[in-house]
């Protein structure tokens, strides 16, 4: 190995160390300012063994500004290892200042830039950083602790990696436990045509001993069938149960920074406060704990701002000066619970309702129901705007992001005594237990944790209650709306007879959706929309089902807010069966990538319309010599022939030069937009801002 490539992997062993010290770092400098210098020593200690491991590595590989800084704060440790009441105030904060220039320093590192004019060399040439006056022997300072060296890329027996091939893991893990579904479904063929064979006549005839013989195959092959699903079993879970271990991380890994970030908070608003963590050790998948980090960063930041009171207030309440958030985890239900709490003022209903009436809300009279008002979008009861209140952000965000990721959040308050805010999430958002429903045409996949009931219903069954229809429940009656209505489908005829009817529900309401079909109830495997996809409206993924095929996830919060914003119509109106079908029209979807693809082309079909697919330029215009169609939707960055290419060819061509086009396109410039119009395209839209609504539009208003 020549040096330069020594060093490269040296540097790289050089940053993940320093990863890991500045996480101590903090961890210990928290717990050293908490304990006020009681008992301090072993953590004095431990910041002091941190900063020298951090010198020795930054000089392996000749970061003098690293070293210097680490050198800086060793001095600072070692002092406050003899005499823990050594630090005061300011030199605490000079600390905490060192320590984000170092995670600086490191971001700035991985992105391969210098730390020439960085945060930490500035620090360095200010004073502050400089150790207290010792009061034992000078030669204590002198001292040092052997560095601690791990080996290139693993740390304690944990090795990293990307989250960018776990998830690539998990996905052949999904796609070998679909093969093996597959093998299911083959052997119950070859039993079908055995138990065919097996009822044809005993009479003897010329082909009675073929039967016999071929009876035999069929009984060897179905053997062979069986090992292999065997073997592929035991290969899939054994896969899937690796790959999800490795998945997995502690709830405490999510919190790290939580500790700093809510002391910074409380100094900068004047008020005491503690943060305790409980369930640290629960494991949770990752693609949870990333979709868990902001929405608890929103409440921590909440309940520091407006939750805890300063300490006179809270002494004369009768409570301790210092305030205490409860930050937990725990397995429920089979669903992963986080739950927040406070010792605080609790939330403010008459403000609640004050600001209701003043965005002319009718405020309900149940103090559970007035709570829910709390996550609307810009709903704030504070007086003021500061860094971290007032501007009516944080609830609204917490319950969007959670409810996109199939989570739920509940809020509960006691006047002077606290609140607690309770999210639960599904244990995994790379696999889902879901419920399969059929409608016009098309199968849809809703989480079988929204799921409340399944049934079917005559239309007599239906009541009328103040202009809704609605099914009446043992607890209460539940309003019913056609889900072909609600996700804007149309142009298909709903089947006779009874209505099939999915009850979803949250914590504060339930609703109905008439669907054509109930099909059953399976595991499938996630597949991201992508971040150009990512918030179409009422859909949350993407699932792959057993038999391999892709269906679109339906998203139920999102499903019943909009139909409750509307009015209720499962049993008449455009729905009836028996209406006369309409012409379907024939579209022609061109888009190279799989799942934007597949999206498009289920989007299409759900609203009425008969679809052809071609995976670019070229294939559709092979596609186009032998067909007709009415309307033509495609991608612009495509192999072979691209979106600008084709709408060229068609345009030019005399058979297909009045075909409308309709571009839908990652390129987001005004060049490209007005490329592709001066070319002939009726419209331009971007995959940034898509949404299902706006593209059935431009469809209708262009036919």
């Amino acid at each position: 190995m020549n040096e330069e490539a020594l060093m490269r992997r040296l540097m790289k062993t050089f940053l993940g160390e320093l990863e890991g010290h500045v996480e101590s770092l903090e961890r210990d400098l928290l717990a050293f300012e908490r304990d006020s210098g009681q008992g301090g020593g072993a953590a004095a200690e431990n910041l002091f063994r941190t900063a020298h491991s951090m010198k020795g590595a930054a000089r392996a590989v000749n970061v003098e500004v690293i070293e210097k800084a680490a050198h800086r704060m060793e001095s600072v440790f070692a002092a406050a290892r003899d005499d823990p009441a050594a630090l005061d105030e300011a030199q605490f904060q000079s600390l905490f200042a060192a320590v984000d220039a170092l995670s600086q320093a490191l971001s700035l590192l991985r992105a391969g830039r210098t730390l020439e004019g960085s945060v930490l060399e500035t620090l360095l040439r200010a004073p502050g950083l400089v150790a207290p006056e010792r009061k034992t022997s000078p030669q204590a300072a002198t001292e040092e602790a052997p560095a601690r060296w791990a080996p290139a890329g693993r740390e304690e027996g944990h090795v990293r990696m990307p989250a960018e091939r776990l998830d690539r893991m998990i996905a052949l893990g999904g796609e070998l436990l679909v093969a093996r579904r597959r093998i299911d479904a083959r052997i119950d063929d070859i039993e079908a045509l055995q138990n065919a064979g097996r009822r044809r006549p005993t009479a003897r005839s010329a082909g009675a001993d073929d039967d016999f013989w071929l009876s035999r195959q069929f009984d060897k092959f179905r053997g062979q069938l069986n090992a292999d699903r065997l073997a592929i079993d035991q290969v899939a879970e054994s896969l899937e149960s690796e790959v999800m271990s490795a998945r997995m991380l502690p709830f405490g890994e999510v919190c790290q920074g939580f500790d700093r970030m809510v002391r910074d908070l409380a100094r900068e608003v004047n008020v005491q406060v503690e943060l305790q963590v409980q369930g640290r050790e629960l494991q949770m998948d990752r693609s949870v704990a990333e979709a868990i980090k902001d929405p608890l960063h929103h409440l921590l930041r909440n309940a520091v701002g407006h939750a805890i009171e300063v300490p006179e207030e809270r002494k004369a309440a009768g409570k301790p000066e210092r305030g205490r958030l409860v930050l937990s985890a725990a397995l429920v239900n089979g669903m992963i619970e986080i739950a927040l709490s406070d010792d605080g003022r609790g939330f403010d209903l008459p403000a609640i309702r004050e600001q209701a009436a003043k965005r002319g809300m009718q405020a309900p009279d149940d103090d559970g129901k007035l709570l829910t008002l709390a996550f609307q979008s810009g709903f704030s009861t504070s007086s003021s705007i500061t860094a971290i209140s007032g501007r009516g952000v944080g609830l609204d965000v917490v319950k969007a992001t959670v409810e996109r990721s199939r989570g739920a959040v509940r809020l509960d308050s006691e006047a002077r005594k606290g609140s607690r805010i309770t999210i639960r999430m599904p244990v995994s958002l790379t696999r889902l237990t879901a419920l399969l429903i059929r409608l016009g045409g098309q199968v849809y996949v809703i989480d079988s944790t929204a799921v409340r009931a399944l049934m079917r219903v005559a239309p007599e069954e239906f009541a009328d209650v103040g202009g809704r229809q609605v099914k009446k429940l043992e607890a209460s009656p539940a309003p019913v709306f056609s889900l072909a209505e609600v996700l804007g489908i149309s142009g298909y005829d709903r089947p006779a007879g009874k209505v099939p009817l999915v009850l979803l529900g949250s914590d504060t309401a339930q609703t109905a959706f008439a669907v054509d079909e109930l099909l059953s109830v399976q595991e499938v495997v996630i597949k991201d929309l992508g971040s150009r996809l990512r918030y179409v409206r009422h859909i949350s993924g993407s699932a792959v089902l057993a038999g391999g095929e892709i269906a679109l996830i339906l998203n139920p919060a999102e499903l019943m807010q909009t139909a409750l914003a509307r009015g209720s119509s499962a049993g008449r109106g455009g729905q009836q069966p028996g209406r006369a079908a309409k012409r379907r029209k024939r579209l022609l979807v061109v888009e190279d990538t799989a799942t934007t693809r597949i999206l498009i082309t289920t989007i299409l079909e759900s609203s009425g319309f008969d679809i052809i697919a071609a995976v670019d330029g070229q294939d559709a215009w092979g596609i186009l010599k032998d067909s007709k169609f009415d309307l033509v939707v495609s991608d612009i960055e495509m192999p072979r022939m691209d979106g600008f290419q084709l709408l060229e060819a068609i345009r030019g061509s005399k058979a297909h030069r009045e075909l409308p086009v309709i571009l839908v396109t990652a390129l987001e410039s005004e060049e490209d937009r007005m490329r592709g119009l001066s070319a002939g395209a009726d419209a331009y839209l971007q995959k940034s801002t898509f949404d299902q609504s706006e593209l059935i539009e431009a469809i209708g208003q262009i036919l």
